[in-house]
């Protein structure tokens, strides 16, 4: 009876074994890892002859892509042609059909006063003591002036002939007279008066009137050259102290206009 017990315990242990081996060992003869055996329903494991033995997938060769050909450089006449080629966009703003034969030109502004009579100067152009002096009794603004000491000033202003271009500068000429004697630059009649040049406020020229002894009622002409600078805002102002009356005066301006504006 005792070793009945006992066989019986071996079997059992032997059977628990096998049980549990073949839980361990199913997931690889599904996955086709022990393909010699097979799995039973009772989970006993069960000899199986061999199958026929898996034949190796072919391998494929990997395809190697074949380099790019260097193209040899090309010339640079190559290239230009290249370029030739290529369409311009269309601009957006109109090109002149012709092209300009007189790219620049010479134009002129030529002032006379009077008119306006009276002359007009502007408060801006001429120091403030000028104006103040012009505003008061020792002031005139009247061409031709037939009293001494009268102090006298006019501003030219004007618009450029042209919208580009450059300032070549220009002449100022102006016609006078003395209302007393002029006897030298140092004495106290006409013989010191000086005439002045003014462009923003700024004095750009002076000088005496007369160079020698005058009797009252002559009649002189005096040209000055302006330069660009002096014409620089478009106005000039002719002050003439202070026993000469100014009968007219000119101002004539040279500009170096572009008559072709193309488009940037």
């Amino acid at each position: 009876m005792g070793i009945s017990i006992k066989i019986w315990r071996i079997q059992m242990k032997a059977g628990l074994h096998l049980g549990i081996l073949a839980l361990l060992l199913t997931p690889f003869w599904e996955s086709g890892f022990l393909p010699g055996t097979a799995l039973a329903r009772d989970h006993f494991l069960v000899a199986q002859a061999p199958g026929p033995a898996r034949q190796p997938m072919p391998s494929v060769p990997r395809s190697i892509p074949s380099p790019v050909p260097i193209a040899p450089a090309e010339s640079s006449e190559t290239v230009d042609e290249l370029f030739r080629q290529v369409p311009f966009p269309p601009s957006p703003r109109p090109l002149p059909g012709l092209p300009c034969s007189r790219p620049m030109v010479l134009r002129s502004v030529t002032l006379s006063a009077p008119p306006p009579n009276p002359a007009s100067p502007l408060p801006s152009e001429v120091p403030p003591q000028i104006w103040t002096t012009l505003q008061g009794p020792f002031g005139t603004v009247n061409w031709g002036e037939p009293q001494a000491n009268k102090l006298f000033a006019h501003t030219f202003q004007w618009s450029p002939p042209c919208k580009t271009g450059c300032r070549m500068g220009g002449t100022l000429t102006f016609t006078y007279r003395n209302n007393l004697q002029a006897t030298s630059n140092t004495t106290p009649n006409a013989g010191n008066d000086k005439y002045y040049l003014y462009n923003g406020g700024t004095l750009t020229q002076a000088g005496f009137l007369y160079t020698s002894p005058s009797p009252p009622g002559q009649t002189f002409t005096k040209t000055l050259t302006l330069s660009p600078a002096e014409i620089a805002n478009n106005r000039v102002t002719l002050v003439a102290q202070d026993d000469t009356a100014v009968l007219q005066a000119k101002l004539e301006l040279r500009y170096c206009c572009c008559e072709c504006e193309f488009p940037i």
